[in-house]
């Protein structure tokens, strides 16, 4: 049985059992509505109660830190760049407008606005990937429905097993190309 983060990896193949139960003991209230009729690009963006640090802690696991902010705005590109069109983004944060200002300027980009935690997981989970902070909150929503997710080098949190041929979890490095077979994945999830 689970009972903390230590053992996460028993509920490794259980995504939509525990996305029913989720559902099922949540206030109706807290349900997302209209979040997106097409498929979008997730971002999770946690500032509030995380800390700025280096780049090299953050590539060393230093987790519950600051992303920095371009580092989202260029995977946003670049996810874009590999599916060959300009998908809607849905920027989910804990942080004022003015910080998150270089990712909103993004075009096809808006802020969702829940209202609660509940509502933002359950609603960042809906999305087509995940473009993920170094925090369980990103491991969660992507986990909920296995959406595939984009992590910060060195930030990856996930309860999925890497015994599969194409990882739904990757951690992307400026300037790289997203491989193929991940943008896949993100285009079979669109058609389902």
């Amino acid at each position: 049985s689970f009972r903390n983060m230590d053992h996460a990896d028993s509920l490794s193949e259980r995504h939509v059992e525990v996305a029913e139960e989720l559902h099922s003991i949540t206030n109706a209230q807290y349900i997302p509505r209209n979040v997106s009729e097409r498929p979008f690009i997730g971002i999770h963006v946690r500032l509030g109660d995380f800390q700025q640090t280096s780049e090299s802690d953050l590539r060393s696991g230093a987790h519950c830190k600051r992303i920095p902010i371009q580092w989202y705005v260029d995977v946003l590109l670049a996810l874009r760049q590999s599916l060959g069109f300009e998908m809607e983004a849905k920027v989910f944060s804990d942080s004022e407008d003015e910080a998150l200002r270089p990712l909103l300027r993004s075009a096809a980009t808006t802020r969702y606005e829940g209202g609660s935690a509940i509502t933002d997981m359950l609603a960042l989970s809906l999305a087509s990937v995940v473009i993920a902070s170094g925090s369980a909150f990103s491991m969660w929503a992507s986990f909920l429905r296995a959406v595939p997710a984009v992590w910060y080098p060195g930030q990856q949190f996930s309860m999925r097993r890497c015994n599969a041929e194409v990882r739904r979890d990757i951690e992307w490095i400026q300037g790289e190309r997203i491989d193929n077979r991940f943008v896949q994945l993100i285009e079979q999830g669109m058609r389902c």
